[in-house]
């Protein structure tokens, strides 16, 4: 089963469901969202605070946006 998350649209709840996303990973990713707009590509992604960079190729696979 392939299925990419929408991180433009999906609430911290549904993204705190990702394997690499814990809940206070996916609150950051959208307060991030709420103050600067959605999210263009997985650079913006780097910018979050406790983002796994190390696994943001992979993370990306999995990420529309």
């Amino acid at each position: 089963i392939n299925f990419k998350i929408n991180i433009n649209n999906s609430s911290t709840k549904e993204l705190s469901k990702f394997p690499y996303f814990k809940y206070t990973l996916a609150k950051e990713i959208v307060t991030y969202r709420s103050m600067n707009g959605d999210f263009k590509s997985i650079d913006d992604l780097t910018k979050i605070k406790g983002m796994p960079n190390d696994k943001i190729k992979i993370i990306a696979l999995y990420l529309d946006f």
